[in-house]
């Protein structure tokens, strides 16, 4: 059985791809958090700067493949303290990857669309990278570090969505009430929450992405390992759509009063405009259609574990 590494294992997108992969793999983990303890087959507590308790997972164990998924992602805190921005989301990336190539495991990198400036749609896999915040600038210096080796896969994702994981609840309490989205990943459970209570949500209209479920997300990944898949992918949904439409789509799928939700104009100078990518070229690549919208929001109410994790 192969043994796969994933980085922030307990995180929103690590602990769901923990799970998954659990069905055909030997999964180990490491987070500062320790609630993907019992999920992972080996699970490591500590921080992924440290290079000796990096440099331990490799001894103590054949990795074949490193899913890096570790980061600060909050745009607010990478901009106020910059260098421990660039020590976690750079500097730990470059010593993972040397020491994954030291020992041959196949590297996959999560970037992200916020490379991207915002001022045009539709940006192809090698579209000129032009990030407008410093958590966008971490991002695409790791995508020039690793872009010409020709065994690593870069996947480039977008507003990766999902119902709230048990451990990120009392994160969740604690913005439930604003009537703006400030974790774009709960969007779901943001919006059901504010129009069950009769409560108006505010979405902007003027900014638009890829929307992505986690669970296209490890679709897409467990392609990217099982073939041999390398590169820059975009591993994002199949649909460009604002923050309110999707909002509107997520209303109607639960049967809820979506008038509730209004549209504004995005005034968050750190969040590009239109970070919306071409994603032709990566359907081709991985051999699979990606899903829009609706199909996502369908598989979401499908594999149920997608509420528990």
């Amino acid at each position: 059985m192969k043994t796969i590494l994933i980085t922030g294992s307990s995180g929103f997108i690590g602990k769901y791809l923990a799970i998954n992969f659990k069905s055909g793999y030997k999964v180990i983990g490491i987070d500062l958090d320790n609630s993907s303890n019992l999920i992972c087959d080996k699970f490591y507590l500590g921080n992924i700067c440290d290079s000796d308790i990096i440099s331990k997972i490799f001894i103590e164990n054949n990795i074949d493949y490193i899913i890096h998924a570790a980061a600060i992602k909050s745009l607010n805190l990478c901009e106020k303290n910059k260098e421990l921005a660039l020590d976690v989301n750079y500097e730990a990336t470059k010593k993972l990857y040397n020491i994954a190539k030291k020992h041959k495991s196949k590297f996959l990198y999560l970037s992200s669309d916020i490379i991207f400036n915002g001022n045009s749609g539709y940006h192809e896999e090698y579209s000129k990278k032009n990030p407008i915040n410093y958590y966008g600038i971490t991002k695409a210096m790791c995508e020039d570090l690793l872009m010409n080796d020709p065994d690593v896969a870069i996947c480039r994702t977008a507003m990766v969505f999902g119902r709230v994981p048990k451990n990120q609840k009392y994160l969740f309490n604690k913005i439930k009430d604003y009537t703006t989205l400030q974790v774009q990943g709960f969007i779901i459970d943001h919006i059901i929450y504010k129009l069950k209570n009769k409560n108006n949500i505010l979405l902007s209209n003027d900014e638009f992405c890829n929307p992505t479920s986690v669970d296209l997300l490890f679709r897409q990944i467990r392609r990217i390992i099982e073939f041999n898949i390398n590169g820059i992918i975009h591993c994002c949904g199949g649909e460009r759509i604002s923050k309110y439409e999707f909002g509107k789509k997520i209303a109607t799928f639960f049967n809820l009063d979506s008038k509730l939700i209004l549209p504004i104009k995005s005034n968050d100078s750190l969040r590009p405009k239109d970070v919306s990518m071409n994603f032709k070229e990566s359907e081709d690549k991985l051999d699979m259609i990606f899903d829009d919208v609706l199909t996502m929001l369908e598989m979401g109410r499908i594999k149920k574990n997608e509420n528990i994790y």
